[in-house]
């Protein structure tokens, strides 16, 4: 095979997220035997240099395909190649070929797409996971993980990153949130070894109530979080490291509460939530947190001003709004005087992104006709909710809520001093809200 040609269809993969789907069809040999396929693969892999073995790893990064990061292993013999499994892992079995792409294929770019299945190989319930791209830090804000956050398994990190050329030449500086967020995500699932340095993860049951796309779509999303959670609050002035009391509201099954570990020696953690199996499975394996099970309303199990610092992802862009209300003046009484809360909403961006894409609409579990609808309730009170009847809560106040900067000025300003509202800052999604508390209640 022409290494041009391959790389060509590699451009495709990471420009259209689908290089699971691309390497599928590379992998599949005319006469429909994937072995051949991925041994001619791998003869024209192991002929190129280290940049061209690098060009090939940093397409495996940019479009997140773990199919990939496995061929990768294969192919550098550092996992042996047995057809049977490998069908399954690169989804021959479960996803046969469409149309005649092979590698001597010289199918137009146009025809390419649209034989090619789109998702990548990280999907749950038929969604794909698409990784976006680490967003520059705002305001000249902290560009790498804090040593706290590495020093744990900082030694057992570095040696995988000296044994794996490919990880120097995509990741020069190991000491970078690119190569960190690739330790905690990517190198969790690729290397089994790995994972007993980094914090516990819950079964799948938990993971698929809070995120899609599979187990990395579960750490990736924690990983966001964290990261914008750590860059939001160095901007004002705050560390884990030393954040006194903090909790977690609407903490899940700990997908962002495993990865503060490092900070539990100098910054008392808290987490609740609803789903008391999910608290459960937090009291056995994360000891280093203490979590409550709440309640669908007010109050929280906790006395009034007690919390330095309070956090929620993804609950405040979910809940009705005299629920939601009612929230926004609990968390004000558990927060100390002063003390810093920072929200994630749905915003009229993100509303906007879903605006006549059926696609988009029933990847949120939403119809055109809700989105329309919310469109108008936004743009008349600045809050729209749309009921989804298929949520393993209640449907009368859990839902897809939207709030408009104007509303959340308007209404949270009883209870918190708003001091920030980006847009968007949350995975390229959710927007963040950092308040400071005016009193205790």
């Amino acid at each position: 095979m022409n290494r041009d040609e391959f790389v060509r269809y590699l451009e495709y993969a990471a420009r259209d997220g689908s290089a699971a789907g691309i390497l599928r069809q590379l992998a599949g040999a005319p006469n429909g035997r994937a072995d051949d396929g991925l041994r001619d693969l791998a003869e024209w892999f192991r002929s190129l240099d280290d940049r061209g073995r690098a060009f090939v790893a940093e397409v495996a990064y940019r479009t997140a395909d773990l199919a990939l990061y496995r061929a990768l292993r294969v192919l550098d013999s550092a996992d042996p190649l047995s057809p049977d499994a490998d069908a399954g892992t690169f989804e021959l079995a479960l996803h046969s070929a469409r149309g005649d792409v092979t590698l001597t294929s010289r199918a137009a770019p146009g025809r390419l797409h649209e034989r090619l299945d789109s998702t990548s190989s990280t999907v749950a319930h038929g969604r794909a996971i698409r990784h976006l791209p680490i967003p520059a830090p705002r305001d000249g804000g902290p560009s790498a993980i804090p040593l706290a956050a590495r020093d744990a398994f900082r030694d057992v990190l570095l040696s995988y990153y000296r044994a794996k050329p490919e990880l120097r030449t995509v990741f020069p500086d190991p000491e970078s949130i690119e190569f960190w967020r690739w330790a905690n995500v990517e190198a969790f699932d690729a290397y089994p070894d790995f994972r007993c340095h980094l914090p516990p993860v819950p079964p799948p049951e938990l993971r698929d109530v809070v995120s899609n796309g599979g187990l990395v779509g579960f750490l990736d999303a924690g990983f966001a979080s964290f990261l914008a959670l750590q860059r939001v609050l160095a901007a004002h002035g705050v560390s884990f490291e030393r954040a006194g009391r903090v909790l977690d509201f609407g903490c899940g099954c700990g997908r962002l509460l495993r990865l503060l570990q490092p900070y539990a020696a100098s910054t008392e953690l808290h987490g609740c939530d609803i789903d008391a199996t999910a608290i459960a499975w937090c009291r056995e394996n994360l000891d280093w947190v203490t979590t409550r099970v709440s309640t669908t309303a007010p109050p929280l199990p906790y006395d009034d001003g007690v919390f330095d610092l309070l956090y929620s992802i993804s609950v405040f862009s979910h809940l009705e709004e005299r629920n939601h209300l009612a929230w926004i003046a609990e968390l004000a009484r558990v927060s100390k005087p002063g003390g810093l809360v920072v929200l994630t909403t749905h915003g009229p961006a993100a509303l906007a992104r879903l605006a006549g894409n059926p696609a988009a609409c029933a990847e949120v579990g939403l119809t055109t006709a809700q989105v329309d609808s919310a469109q108008r309730d936004l743009a008349r009170a600045g809050y729209a909710f749309c009921r989804q009847e298929d949520l393993a809560h209640d449907a009368d106040l859990y839902g897809m809520t939207f709030l408009s900067p104007a509303y959340v000025e308007r209404h949270w300003n009883a209870h918190f001093e708003v001091l920030e509202h980006a847009s968007q800052v949350l995975q390229g999604w959710q927007d963040i809200v950092v308040l400071r508390s005016r009193s205790a209640g």
